[in-house]
């Protein structure tokens, strides 16, 4: 007898996956950031420019975090289209 996995089985694993995933992500970018912490970091600028690298590379080695985390984190905060960025 030969097993064989159809398409919906593999396709709710990977998307279980990368569920769990970005769960895992979003909960290691809370620890590494809290939000009031950045918040209160970000009210420091007065006006935070996304677009401006020594702002987020200045977040970035705060938190010492990658500047992509550091650009998610505030996007998600701000709520920033990033690909508007």
């Amino acid at each position: 007898m030969k097993l064989t996995f159809k398409e919906p089985i593999m396709t709710s694993l990977t998307e279980d996956l990368e569920s769990a995933e970005a769960e895992a992500n979003y909960f290691a970018m809370c620890l590494l950031m809290p939000e009031d912490f950045v918040r209160i970091e970000l009210r420091k600028f007065g006006h935070f420019d996304m677009a401006n690298d020594k702002h987020v590379k200045f977040m970035a080695d705060k938190f010492r975090v990658p500047v992509g985390l550091m650009v998610l984190r505030i996007g998600q905060l701000m709520d920033v289209d990033l690909k508007k960025v």
